[in-house]
C-alpha cells in the first residue's frame, strides 16, 4: 500500500506541475500551471514529502503515520476545487464588466492537471483510512500443525526408547568403529 501511495504522491507532484488553465484570446494563448497558485505550490511540497514517507514506509514495512496521506489528500482536493471555483469567478466577473465585444475573444478551459490532482489527491485519500501494520503474517493450515504435532510426539517417544534399551557395550562399540564409551554413555547414560 505504501508504494502505492509513494506513485499517487508522485502524480500529484506531476499534476502541478501541468496546466491548470489554458485562456486563449484573439491575439494571445497562454497556460498557467499549478505552480501559479500559492495552495497550488503548498500541495507540491506537501506530496514531495508524503512520497518520501510513504517510500520510507514501503523500505521498511511499517505503516506509521497513514494521518499524513489522509491530511495530503484532503488538502489536494481542497485545494483543486478551490481553484477550479475561483477561476470560473474570475471569468464570470470579466463577462459582467467588459464589453461583449471584448469577451467574445476570450476563452478558457481547464487544463489535465487540475483534473488530474483532484482525482490522484482523492485516491491518496482513501489509502489515508488503511491501518493494516503491513506485517506479512504466516500462519499453517490445522492440518499441517497436527502433523507437525503427532512428528514430535513420535521423535520423543523414540528417543525415550533409545534411552532405556541399551544395547550391549561390547556389541555397540562393533556396530560404531569409531566411537567411544563416552559416546555410548551420552547417549544411553
Amino acid at each position: 500500500m505504501n508504494f502505492l501511495r509513494g506513485i499517487l504522491s508522485i502524480g500529484i507532484i506531476i499534476g502541478c506541475l501541468l496546466n491548470w488553465v489554458d485562456v486563449e484570446t484573439e491575439k494571445l494563448m497562454f497556460s498557467l500551471s499549478g505552480l501559479t497558485w500559492a495552495p497550488a505550490t503548498i500541495l507540491l511540497y506537501a506530496s514531495v514529502l508524503t512520497a518520501g514517507h510513504s517510500f520510507y514506509n514501503s523500505y521498511r514495512n511499517s505503516n506509521q503515520n497513514s494521518w499524513i496521506y489522509l491530511t495530503c489528500g484532503l488538502y489536494g482536493i481542497g485545494v483543486s476545487i478551490y481553484i477550479y471555483l475561483s477561476v470560473i469567478g474570475n471569468v464570470n466577473i470579466i463577462y459582467t464588466f467588459v464589453d461583449s465585444k471584448e469577451t467574445d475573444s476570450l476563452a478558457f478551459n481547464f487544463g489535465i492537471g487540475i483534473y488530474l490532482t483532484g482525482l490522484l489527491s482523492f485516491l491518496l485519500m482513501l489509502t489515508g483510512f488503511d491501518k493494516s501494520t503491513g506485517e506479512v503474517q504466516i500462519t499453517q493450515s490445522n492440518s499441517a500443525q497436527q502433523y507437525n504435532s503427532i512428528k514430535q510426539q513420535g521423535n520423543s517417544q523414540s528417543e525415550k526408547q533409545e534411552k532405556t534399551v541399551k544395547p550391549n557395550l561390547q556389541d555397540w562399540l562393533k556396530e560404531n568403529p569409531g566411537k567411544s564409551i563416552n559416546d555410548y554413555f551420552s547417549k544411553y547414560g
